[in-house]
C-alpha cells in the first residue's frame, strides 16, 4: 500500500505540467545567465599609419562591453596625435602653399576574440565609422588660416595579438589596413593605407582584482 500511495504521488509531481515547466524554465534561465555573461571594456587603441604618405601616429580610446569573453563591441575614438605639414602643395587658389592637415573620426566596432587564455590573446577588430579632414593654409604672416573641411567615412580590418608577460603587464602589436568608403581617388590616395600596432599594455582589472579580490572591472 505503501509504495503505491507514494508511486503515484510522483505520477501526479512529475506529470503537472505547471511542475515540469517550472523546472525547465528554471534550468533554461540558468542556462542563459551562464551562457549571457557581460562586462565593461576600455583600451587605449593608439596606432601608427600613413596619411598622404607620411608617417602619421594616431591617438584612440575604445570602450565597449565583452559578452562570453568572445564578442566585444563599442566605440572607437580617433584623432591625429599631431597636425600633418605639406608644404609647397600646388592649389587651384594657390600657386604653391604650406598645408596643415587635421583628421579625426569617430567608429563603431566588433572585435573577435580569436584565442585569450592565461598568457595569450589573439583578436580580430573590425570598425565602420566617419569622421572629418580639416585643411588650413599658411598665410603670409605665417599663421594657418581654415580653408577645407570635408566628411569621410572609412572602414578598418586588423589582427592584434598580446602576450602577458605579467598577470597585469601585457605586450603585443598588430597588423591591419584602412580604407575609405568614397568614390573620390584623391582621398583613397590620401588616407587608404596600412596601419600596425606596437605597445604596452597596463591590466588595469587585474591590478584591481590582485589588490581588493573583486572580479568586477576589467582594462
Amino acid at each position: 500500500m505503501m509504495r503505491f500511495t507514494v508511486a503515484i504521488i510522483l505520477m501526479l509531481v512529475v506529470g503537472t505540467p505547471g511542475y515540469a515547466n517550472s523546472l525547465e524554465d528554471t534550468v533554461a534561465t540558468d542556462t542563459v545567465k551562464q551562457k549571457n555573461k557581460w562586462r565593461m571594456i576600455f583600451s587605449f587603441d593608439t596606432r601608427r599609419s600613413f596619411i598622404v604618405s607620411r608617417n602619421a601616429t594616431i591617438f584612440g580610446l575604445k570602450p565597449g562591453v565583452e559578452l562570453n569573453k568572445k564578442h566585444r563591441f563599442g566605440i572607437g575614438l580617433y584623432s591625429l596625435s599631431n597636425p600633418i605639414i605639406l608644404d609647397d602643395v600646388r592649389t587651384p587658389e594657390f600657386d604653391t602653399a604650406a598645408i596643415r592637415l587635421e583628421f579625426g573620426y569617430g567608429s563603431i566596432y566588433y572585435e573577435y576574440v580569436l584565442l585569450n587564455n592565461k598568457r595569450w590573446e589573439f583578436t580580430v577588430p573590425f570598425h565602420l565609422g566617419g569622421g572629418t579632414v580639416k585643411l588650413s593654409h599658411r598665410d603670409s604672416l605665417g599663421q594657418f588660416i581654415p580653408w577645407r573641411e570635408q566628411g569621410v567615412m572609412a572602414t578598418e580590418l586588423s589582427v592584434t595579438g598580446y602576450y602577458k608577460v605579467l598577470r597585469w603587464f601585457a605586450v603585443g602589436g598588430g597588423v591591419g589596413y584602412r580604407a575609405m568608403v568614397t568614390r573620390d581617388e584623391q582621398t583613397k590616395r590620401a588616407f587608404n593605407a596600412p596601419i600596425y600596432i606596437i605597445k604596452a599594455r597596463l591590466l588595469v582589472g587585474e591590478i584591481y582584482k590582485m589588490i581588493f579580490k573583486k572580479d568586477k572591472i576589467d582594462e
